[in-house]
């Protein structure tokens, strides 16, 4: 279940922000000739890859266009929540050192 919330939460929030973002807009919610509004998500698979096509979303300025590094911290943020979720067991160590004060 963590692993799914690892892969899906990040994609989320990638997804709405190509919407919300003022520099992207209708990229998945289009205007057609008519005035409607129509959802299309056929918009997002060509930007899965164009990281890998363009270098210029590799600059810090486009981070949030890039999905990579969108995963690569959201890597680092999961690394860091685990490191931090394990019960503490106190060494040989600790008990050491706390004789001492």
């Amino acid at each position: 279940m963590k692993y799914i919330l690892f892969y899906i939460i990040p994609f989320l929030f990638w997804f709405l922000n190509l919407e919300l973002n003022p520099g992207l807009r209708n990229i998945w919610l289009r205007t057609d000739v008519n005035g409607n509004k129509s959802f299309t998500p056929k918009n997002i698979i060509p930007l899965l890859f164009y990281p890998l096509k363009n270098k210029q979303l590799w600059a810090f300025k486009n981070w949030d266009m890039n999905i990579f590094i969108l995963y690569f911290i959201s890597y680092i943020m999961y690394r860091i929540y685990r490191h931090f979720d394990k019960p503490y067991v106190p060494t040989e160590w600790d008990e050491f050192i706390h004789k001492f004060y």
